[in-house]
């Protein structure tokens, strides 16, 4: 936490936007806290928001939120059961635990896998899970650990639908899996688009044509949708203050921010949960795209 306490106690901060590792938020907690800066983080675990922070939000969606989007589109799809792979780390633990409570009694799991985040080889794991029959697989880890995944699982025979959370919408796991991406379906705030005319609202289409203009091409994963809405979330409540010297003047125009459209959607910190959005999207990758599943859906109700 080197870097956190150099930016408080030699730079004088007065706000930062937090790592997009929630463990990192977590752990620069008790600086950030203790100094009354303001620290809006990155990571969508649920674990450092609604715990009693006075001075930590979230620049993206809360990791429940697209959760809850993929667990409506199971149930959607008439998910009765599945099987789930998971990272052996708290990212793993704690969106797993998310799932389960969001599927209660609705979806049973009937087989459940972790794996080693140096691993690579996941084919003991796939064959227990998929000797229980589910109706769907989930699955949660970083990008690179389930597009490898999503290969080994069609490998061995699966060709139905692959859910999880938003690390399943980064560019990098339909270039990895390729067409094994298909039919796999995944909540998330927002996505990058195919081309810049792709995106979903005017926030998004202007941020990417800068971005494009400056670094010439689309980024490559949304995480650089969370330090865009991270900076404008600060950058909002430092024009609104009373007194930009008053940590406390900053915290209560932070909360005061309602109805403020970023690109992970409109943003309201006034219930002081740290949370500022409360719904999520759900995509389908098809044909190397992210679609919007309810669109998807909409002309397939026959799968």
């Amino acid at each position: 936490m080197k870097a956190v306490t150099r930016l408080v106690d030699v730079d004088k901060v007065i706000a930062m936007v937090g790592s997009n590792s929630s463990p990192n938020i977590l752990a620069a907690a008790q600086i950030t806290e203790e100094a009354k800066v303001l620290q809006v983080g990155g990571g969508t675990s649920p674990s450092y928001t609604n715990v009693g922070f006075k001075y930590i939000f979230r620049g993206t969606a809360n990791g429940n939120l697209p959760n809850a989007a993929s667990v409506d589109a199971m149930k959607e799809m008439g998910v009765k059961t599945v099987g789930i792979l998971s990272v052996a780390a708290e990212n793993g633990k704690s969106g797993v635990k998310s799932y389960k409570k969001l599927m209660g009694d609705s979806i049973k799991v009937v087989a459940e896998e972790v794996y080693q985040a140096t691993d690579t080889d996941y084919t003991g794991q796939i064959a227990k899970i998929l000797s229980a029959k589910p109706d769907g697989v989930l699955l949660y880890g970083m990008t690179n650990e389930c597009a490898l995944a999503i290969k080994q699982f069609r490998r061995n025979g699966f060709s139905g639908f692959i859910y999880g959370p938003e690390a399943l919408g980064v560019p990098d796991l339909r270039k990895i899996a390729g067409d094994a991406a298909n039919n796999v379906i995944f909540g998330s705030g927002a996505v990058v688009p195919a081309t810049v005319e792709d995106s979903s609202s005017a926030v998004e289409k202007s941020m990417l044509q800068a971005f494009v203009a400056d670094y010439g091409a689309l980024p490559v994963s949304d995480v650089v949708y969370r330090g865009y809405d991270g900076v404008k979330l600060i950058a909002e409540a430092l024009r609104n203050t009373k007194d930009i010297s008053n940590p406390d003047s900053i915290r209560e125009a932070f909360l005061n921010i309602k109805g403020f459209e970023g690109i992970g959607g409109t943003y309201d910190f006034s219930d002081g949960s740290g949370d500022g959005l409360k719904q999520s999207r759900s995509y389908i990758i098809q044909d190397g795209k992210n679609v919007l599943f309810a669109d998807w859906r909409a002309k397939n109700k026959d799968k």
